[in-house]
């Protein structure tokens, strides 16, 4: 009888699992420096996601490579190019793990290398960039 229910539990729990996806806006990201969306020769090979729904106290994670004027983790702040950034690229050519714990129920979008080496989870959840 323990197995069963320990089954249905494990069922249960995957189903409602968060699921997290994001619109990749390639050879563009957000700058560090004042949030805004930068496009030219230097950003080719770059990407920006659309907003994220993240709760407070969510841990935002992005394992990838990025030079130190983007902002890996920003807060979108609505239509247009609304960001504040969070997180800065420390620009060392070498894969790194950028954290950030949100303060508050918000929307994060992602700026990094359009690479297959790029991750991006929510609370240890992958976010399926599209």
């Amino acid at each position: 009888m323990s197995i069963l229910l320990r089954r249905r539990t494990m069922i249960k729990h995957a189903e409602n699992a968060p699921s997290y996806e994001a619109t990749c806006v390639n050879d563009k990201y957000i700058q560090f420096s004042d949030g805004k969306i930068l496009a030219n020769a230097y950003t080719k090979g770059y990407f920006y996601t659309s907003g994220i729904p993240v709760k407070r106290g969510q841990v935002a994670s992005v394992y990838c490579k990025v030079g130190t004027a983007v902002s890996v983790i920003s807060q979108y702040n609505g239509e247009g190019q609304n960001y504040s950034p969070f997180v800065r690229g420390e620009g060392t050519g070498e894969y790194k793990t950028y954290s950030y714990t949100t303060t508050e129920d918000c929307y994060i979008s992602i700026s990094a290398k359009t690479d297959e080496g790029t991750l991006v989870t929510i609370d240890g959840v992958n976010v399926n960039l599209i």
